[in-house]
């Protein structure tokens, strides 16, 4: 018996928005999960520009509080916001974020999802300079998720795989590409 792996949660910085932009590019929307971005300590103006530079054929939604998921959607949280998944599976809205947190936005996103979807999960740790994310994608493996982390050689800013790699050995580190095929792959297997 396979287990369905549809809902992958990636990690994202400034530093990985050109990454981030290649690896959405041609993921079908036929993929048969849906895919939630956290994207840390980003200026909103960046967000917004990313967004409307986006162009790759899975839609690509602010998430509302309530929403359920759907595959091949793609969500991100409105700027100045966190995205969560709620127990009953379904997302959430943060919209009260205190400047002084001790969570960040990617590892929030991914306890949520560890916590309520378990094995169902894929997460992906992209560029960055901080070493966050790396509690959040522990969290999944050990829900029996799978990690994944942008290969740091490749990564402009490797700080945030790196640490992950140091600290959680993740499942796989991959170039982009890499990790496009793996995704392609891991939710039709």
């Amino acid at each position: 018996m396979s287990i369905p792996r549809d809902v992958i949660v990636i990690g994202a910085a400034e530093s990985s928005l050109p990454a981030l932009r290649h690896l959405l590019s041609d993921l079908p929307t036929s993929l048969p999960a849906a895919v939630l971005i956290a994207m840390e300590a980003l200026p909103d103006r960046s967000q917004l520009n990313f967004v409307a530079a986006y162009d790759g054929p899975a839609p690509l939604v602010y998430a509302r509080e309530g929403d359920s998921l759907q595959s091949g959607h793609i969500y991100l949280a409105v700027p100045g916001a966190e995205m969560v998944v709620r127990p009953t599976g379904r997302l959430g809205i943060d919209l009260s974020v205190p400047s002084h947190r001790q969570t960040s936005a990617i590892n929030r996103l991914f306890f949520s999802t560890a916590q309520v979807l378990g094995f169902r999960v894929i997460g992906v740790l992209l560029s960055g300079d901080e070493g966050i994310g790396t509690d959040g994608l522990r969290a999944i493996e050990r829900a029996d998720g799978i990690g994944i982390v942008q290969d740091p050689s490749e990564a402009p800013a490797p700080n945030m795989p790196l640490h992950a790699i140091e600290h959680d050995r993740p499942h796989y580190i991959a170039p982009v590409d890499g990790i496009r095929s793996l995704l392609e792959s891991l939710t039709r297997s």
